[in-house]
């Protein structure tokens, strides 16, 4: 079993760098978001999956309200196998002039 991690420091809302893991294609993923600076009062996080790059499918969601800041986030379905070969994190919410340390972790 092998398995991605995935880590990023995002300041600002969209799509943050997607992961090529189409060498060895995951199915089962967590999200884990954290204070990077400021103080982070407002923030959602997404997990993103592909199979070819262009296509993405919302696969987790780390909100605040919802989730705490540090908190594991897995899938609703993790025990579904849900294959595939790229991951990216996108931020459609963050507290304006604060950063958020999102980091992801794929196994096969």
């Amino acid at each position: 079993m092998g398995y991605w991690t995935h880590e990023e420091v995002l300041s600002t809302t969209g799509a943050g760098t997607t992961l090529d893991m189409s060498l060895q294609p995951s199915k089962y993923y967590s999200l884990q978001v954290s204070q990077e600076t400021g103080v982070v009062l407002l923030w959602t996080v997404l997990l993103e999956v592909s199979l070819g790059g262009t296509d993405w499918t919302t696969i987790i969601m780390h909100v605040n309200g919802v989730n705490s800041l540090g908190q594991i986030v897995i899938p609703a379905t993790t025990l579904i196998p849900f294959p595939a070969s790229f991951l990216r994190f996108r931020v459609t919410g963050l507290t304006v002039g604060t950063s958020v340390r999102v980091r992801a972790m794929a196994m096969d």
